[in-house]
């Protein structure tokens, strides 16, 4: 996420970093099938919205998650 690059999170659990940052997608399980349709999603994106969701995440890392500590 420091990175700022959209983040594909396999995860079967609620409220995830990537879901609160919008640093990404998250698939609900680390079947090939859920995880092929999660890079499909973000293939289809524009350079724009690939763009925002990384810089989301970075700002999440830097001014939620580091802040804390």
């Amino acid at each position: 996420m420091l990175e700022a690059k959209p983040v594909l999170f396999a995860i079967d659990s609620p409220n995830s970093v990537i879901e609160q940052s919008g640093a990404g997608i998250v698939v609900p399980s680390n079947l090939a099938k859920d995880i092929s349709i999660g890079m499909e999603q973000l293939a289809r994106m524009n350079k724009d919205e690939k763009n925002k969701m990384g810089l989301l995440g970075r700002h999440f890392v830097l001014k939620i998650i580091l802040f804390q500590y």
